[in-house]
Formats: structure tokens, sequence, C-alpha cells
């Protein structure tokens, strides 16, 4: 229940506040000077807001799992570097969709 708190205030103050830059600046309109680097510091600050917690909450979640199916140490091992190297790169993705998704092409 903590988690769907979290994630439905971030998502109202992370679109309120996209709104609210690109009503200030203009965006959609004439554009004004520094509107795009408010709205790319914007989206990036938020990206890492939602990413973090996520790989965390999957992190914990596999590493349970992991712990749960193999009984050698050395599989458990190899398995959690595995599932860190796929959180890793799963992040950079996930940032670059996120990045892309709200902030898009502009210059």
């Amino acid at each position: 229940m903590t988690v769907l708190i979290y994630f439905t205030v971030l998502s109202l103050v992370f679109l309120i506040g996209l709104f609210q830059i690109s009503h200030h600046y203009q965006l959609f309109d004439a554009p004004v000077d520094g509107g795009f680097s408010a709205k790319f510091n914007w989206v990036a600050t938020f990206a890492y807001l939602y990413i973090i917690p996520l790989i965390i909450l999957f992190s914990n979640k596999g590493f349970r799992r992991a712990n749960d199916r193999f009984y050698s140490s050395v599989s458990r091992i190899m398995v959690k570097v595995l599932l860190v190297a796929a959180f890793i790169a799963g992040g950079y993705i996930a940032m670059f969709g996120f990045v892309l998704t709200y902030y898009g092409f502009a210059p």
C-alpha cells in the first residue's frame, strides 16, 4: 500500500510540474530560453525517483527467489551477479525510455 501511495503522489507531482513548466516557458507556442533545459532537468530528476525504487523492489524480490530456488552458494552468487547486471542494464533502458517519453526529441 505504501508503494502505491508513493507512486501515486510522485505521478501527481510530476504531471503537475510538467504542466507548469510547459505553461510557464510557453513550450508549445513560442518557447522561452531555458524552457527545454528546465523540462529536461524535471524529467531526469523524476526518472531517478521512479526507476531507483523500482529497481530496489525488483531486486529484493529477485534475491529472495534466488535464495529459495538455488541451494548451492556458487549458483546463488552467480544468479545474484546476473540479476545485478540485468537490473543495471534495465535501469539504463528505463531511463532512456522515460526521458524519451516525457521529454522527447526536444532540443
